[in-house]
Formats: structure tokens, C-alpha cells, sequence
């Protein structure tokens, strides 16, 4: 369910040109659930590509073996040929990502959908997640 609405997510139109209020920005079916840091990753694009109120979720799919990914958001100006085009461009990059070798969606490699997602939307270059893993405290400060 949507945050102070009776809509579920599944439910709200697609954006069309020149509209505003509610969309349902992106709907892919999916043979599992993918990770949080790409629906980080998904959020924080739609985020910078002009919609507000966003929420990127998992839904039952069609059948047992499926779940959506559905993202529900509001533009911040009506919709336009730009929001149109950076919303076609994140459901083929995701594709991209979901269909290079992975056996899971949930192994598909965030850090690659963000770099291209960098094509179209460049303050998305800056990595949010750190590469490295954190370095071990000094123990023998503690001994």
C-alpha cells in the first residue's frame, strides 16, 4: 500500500505525457526479489530524474514463481519527453543488468546499473556505497 492512500501500487496508471500526480514509473516481473542497494540505487535515480514520493517495492507476481518490482512516484513538474526517456532508459539498463549471467536477480551487480545509469543522469558517477570493505580497528589500543 501506498503511504496515505488506499492504492495499491499495482494499481496506479503509467505516466503519460503532459500529466501529473501518481505513476506507476517502473513494473517488471521477476523470477526473485533483487537486493536493496538496487532498489537504493533505482530510488535514488528516479529521485535525481524529478520524482518525489517514491517507494520501490516487491509485489506477488503473476504466478508463485514471480514477484514485480514496481516504483510508484510523483513528478515534481508534469511529465515531460525527458522524464519519459530517463524512465525507458532505467527499465533497459535494469534489463541489462538482470540479464548479463546472473542465475538470480538478487546477484545482479548494483555498482553496474548505476554506472549506467550515469549515462543519462551524471551526479549518479559518484559511488553512494563504499568499494572497499572497512578497514579492522586497531586492536592494540583495546588490549
Amino acid at each position: 500500500m501506498i503511504r496515505g492512500s488506499k492504492v495499491k501500487p499495482s494499481e496506479v496508471p503509467f505516466p503519460s505525457l503532459g500529466r501529473n500526480g501518481l505513476f506507476r514509473l517502473l513494473d517488471l516481473s521477476l523470477p526473485g526479489i533483487v537486493s536493496s542497494r538496487m532498489k537504493h540505487t533505482i530510488k535514488r535515480y528516479l529521485k535525481r530524474s524529478g520524482f518525489r514520493d517514491l517507494l520501490v517495492e516487491h509485489v506477488p507476481g503473476d504466478t508463485p514463481f514471480t514477484v514485480r518490482l514496481i516504483a510508484v512516484g510523483r513528478p515534481v513538474h508534469t511529465i515531460s519527453e525527458r522524464e519519459l526517456e530517463r524512465l525507458k532508459h532505467l527499465k533497459e539498463s535494469l534489463l541489462q543488468v538482470l540479464n548479463e549471467g546472473v542465475d538470480h536477480p538478487s546477484k545482479a551487480d548494483s555498482e553496474k546499473l548505476r554506472l549506467l545509469l550515469a549515462k543519462l543522469e551524471p551526479s549518479m558517477k559518484r559511488a553512494y556505497y563504499s568499494q572497499k570493505p572497512k578497514s579492522k580497528l586497531n586492536r592494540s589500543l583495546f588490549t
